[in-house]
């Protein structure tokens, strides 16, 4: 039973989505529900930073920030999974910007000089202070957790782990892509929305919009079979493969190693999803930057770096149709939530789910923000 509680604001969520109502504007305009989904969201869940392949060789890291907080990942000289936060513990500075390679981590201030494992070697001068214990002033720890060969890191040391919030969903998509293993990154995209980060989540978790706002994605997938699947912290949504011959999306393999639509979202800020067609997968990420603002991030991986020309067909879909079309969704959403006319609608739910038309998905994770916000 969703816990709903407690609320800053008044809403008329339900715990059944059949009777429930949408979150009303304030939990999505209100900068005070940022401030606290800060502190009870996105630093106490598990947040994506990078594909498994920038950490594959012993010396490699790389950094990631939610908001404010930096953290450093490393892979290890004896091949350890380590993440620490992205600052030396003595007078504050960064450590380490991007991605890359290292022996030992060295602090650009004062040239204290650390293990890839955050342990201390040296800090300069302090063989000479009274008392000074090296084990004292190493890099301080964060959780991190490869899962599905993705990377995640969580700020909240007590957290569930994420192989278990996500359970099954590493085989479930293995089902569909068989050569995950494989996949490798190709390109990224970036966009920046201006709307709340919940506003561009409930639009990827329903499809109802899809007929009326995406017809070339309407053509690509089987809209009358899509359904979608509730789990504890995360969903999936499939449909099978349409039209092929590019007349209205672009041109796809029919024999190719995906053969469904697939997405996924994962609890709070990560989702991914294929295309019908060759084997790709799509990372896409979203970093929520204020109230009213949020980064997304697109990354693509195939099984070679360079993509074929299906490959780049997809790429500048989501680029110049897609997510433009999305976009213009999700900003007009977060201008009409700051109308005083809008006090949070019906969700559309009826008992068998209809696949397309279905907002369950939608309510899933509006009844995660509510409880996360609850339990604070």
């Amino acid at each position: 039973m969703l816990n709903t509680k407690v609320a800053p604001f008044p809403h008329k969520f339900h715990s059944d989505p059949e009777q429930s109502y949408a979150l009303t504007a304030p939990y999505y305009t209100d900068p005070q529900i940022f401030e606290i989904e800060r502190e009870a969201i996105f630093f106490k869940n598990w947040i994506f930073a990078c594909h498994a392949e920038k950490l594959r060789q012993p010396g490699s890291y790389f950094t990631y920030a939610i908001l404010d907080q930096e953290v450093l990942i490393t892979r290890t000289k004896d091949n350890q999974l380590k993440a620490f936060y992205n600052v030396c513990p003595h007078r504050g500075h960064q450590l380490l910007e991007g991605e890359g390679k290292k022996t030992t981590i060295v602090c650009p201030y004062h040239a204290w000089t650390f293990q890839m494992d955050g342990e201390l070697i040296k800090g300069r001068g302090a063989d000479k202070v009274k008392g000074f214990d090296h084990k004292e002033h190493c890099l301080t720890p964060v959780r991190v957790e490869e899962y599905a060969n993705l990377i995640f890191f969580n700020l909240d040391r007590d957290a569930q782990p994420a192989h278990v919030m996500y359970n099954g969903l590493e085989q479930d998509l293995k089902r569909y892509i068989p050569e995950l293993d494989k996949l490798t990154f190709s390109h990224r995209l970036k966009f920046e929305v201006k709307a709340n980060w919940k506003v561009v989540i409930d639009n990827f978790l329903e499809c109802n919009h899809c007929s009326h706002t995406h017809p070339a994605l309407c053509d690509l997938i089987d809209l009358k079979n899509y359904k979608s699947y509730i789990y504890d912290y995360y969903s999936s949504h499939t449909a099978p493969m349409g039209n092929s011959d590019g007349k209205v999306a672009y041109k796809i393999d029919p024999n190719g190693g995906n053969q469904n639509f697939i997405a996924y979202w994962l609890w709070p800020l990560t989702m991914f999803n294929a295309n019908p067609g060759e084997t790709a997968l799509q990372i896409f990420h979203i970093m929520p930057t204020g109230p009213d603002t949020t980064i997304e991030y697109f990354d693509f991986y195939f099984l070679d770096k360079e993509p074929t020309e299906e490959g780049w067909a997809g790429i500048n879909y989501m680029k110049n149709v897609l997510n433009p079309e999305d976009i213009s969704i999700c900003e007009a959403v977060h201008k009409g939530l700051k109308s005083k006319g809008y006090a949070g609608g019906r969700l559309i739910v009826d008992e068998e789910r209809t696949g397309d038309i279905s907002e369950h998905a939608l309510h899933h994770f509006q009844g995660l923000v509510l409880q996360a916000l609850n339990a604070r």
